[in-house]
């Protein structure tokens, strides 16, 4: 049967390849499947998606920016570059521009944030302008800002197509390993994303690409407890791959004396049509709003719900997705972690880049592609 996701094929990537416009529908795809989408597409050469304007900023060196407006022009053809290579021409028209405004995220340095409502409206991407660079990075202002816009953007692609129904959202707070993008947005399918972007990235420019995902994968890492092999492709080093591995061994020392695997506060899927729009209440078990639209049943026609527009959703794989936000702020605790992620009575949520790592993450373990 065709998907009735973005367009009627059943490989998501020919339904971006052969779809004109890219009117959101719903039922959407499943993260998943998204994920082998941009990895494909990243491995196409930068300079086979670009006109000759925008090859000049691949080879060239970057000017260098007096202000916010030469940061903005400078950022917005970058983001545009991005697009048109790796994201199918689609987040620009679901975002808009890029947004320059402070961040409201006391005691943490968060450089840029895709934002966006529980109903997928409202979305932005935004960028706060610090003169401060974390200490890691070697290259300029310009340089860093450009691989967070890409950062962003990579959250964006996953939040607007990725299926929204309440299974879904719910596995996105579930330890186990039934995938989602992480209350943080940094899980391991966004991990896997941002490094096949991050590696394109740096074959075509001249000047280093470090899109933070270290910092952004240690977010409460403990919640999804990825495997070495994974940790080694997302650019860990050994001491952190050491420190990550004692995180999630004490994780999983604290859930065996409370008398087993805890799940988060996630209820399993709903079978049945029905369900609603959000209703911005926030349940503080699960850090979601009390109602979402819900999926309808699994039959052979699709039902009326959302899976049956869901991309190989015979294959038992979980798709979903949250936010959160990275910053330099560290050890906050799950009841701040919660509330961060919620955010206000809107039911706004949000995923960001910084320079260090906060709130959580809840995963599976093995989402490894």
């Amino acid at each position: 049967m065709p998907a009735l996701g973005i367009g009627r094929h059943l490989n998501p990537l020919e339904d971006f390849r052969r779809t004109g416009e890219f009117r959101e529908r719903k039922p959407g795809y499943k993260v998943l499947d998204l994920v082998p989408v941009l990895i494909s597409q990243s491995r196409i050469p930068m300079r086979e998606s670009l006109s000759g304007a925008h090859l000049d900023y691949l080879t060239r060196p970057l000017p260098e920016t007096w202000n916010k407006s030469e940061m903005q022009t400078l950022l917005d053809i970058w983001m545009e570059m991005f697009d048109r290579t790796f994201f199918f021409n689609s987040i620009r028209r679901a975002v808009g521009p890029l947004v320059f405004t402070k961040i409201d995220s006391p005691g943490i340095l968060t450089y840029a944030q895709f934002k966006s409502g529980w109903d997928g409206s409202r979305r932005q991407i935004i960028v706060d302008l610090h003169d401060e660079l974390p200490e890691f990075y070697e290259g300029t202002r310009e340089q860093w800002y450009i691989c967070q816009v890409m950062h962003e953007m990579s959250h964006a692609f996953l939040g607007i197509f990725r299926c929204k129904c309440r299974p879904c959202l719910m596995r996105v707070v579930d330890h186990s390993k039934n995938g989602g993008e992480g209350i943080s947005g940094h899980g391991p399918a966004w991990c896997n994303v941002i490094v096949a972007l991050q590696e394109a990235l740096q074959s075509t420019v001249r000047w280093p690409v470090e899109c933070n995902i270290v910092a952004s994968a240690q977010q409460n890492i403990e919640g999804w407890v990825p495997n070495t092999r994974q940790l080694e492709n997302w650019g860990f080093s050994p001491e952190d791959i050491d420190e990550a591995m004692e995180v999630c061994e004490n994780k999983r020392q604290s859930r065996r004396s409370r008398g087993g695997g805890s799940r988060g506060g996630s209820s399993g899927p709903s079978r049945g049509g029905g369900g609603g729009q959000p209703t911005g209440r926030i349940n503080p078990e699960t850090g979601f709003p009390d109602h979402f639209e819900i999926c309808g049943s699994d039959d052979e026609d699709g039902g009326s719900g959302f899976l049956g527009g869901m991309i190989g959703r015979k294959s038992g794989r979980g798709g979903g997705g949250g936010g959160g936000g990275s910053g330099s702020g560290r050890g906050r605790g799950r009841e701040e972690e919660e509330e961060s992620y919620s955010g206000g009575s809107d039911g706004s949520y949000y995923s960001g880049s910084g320079s260090g790592s906060d709130y959580g993450s809840n995963y599976g373990s093995d989402s490894d592609y």
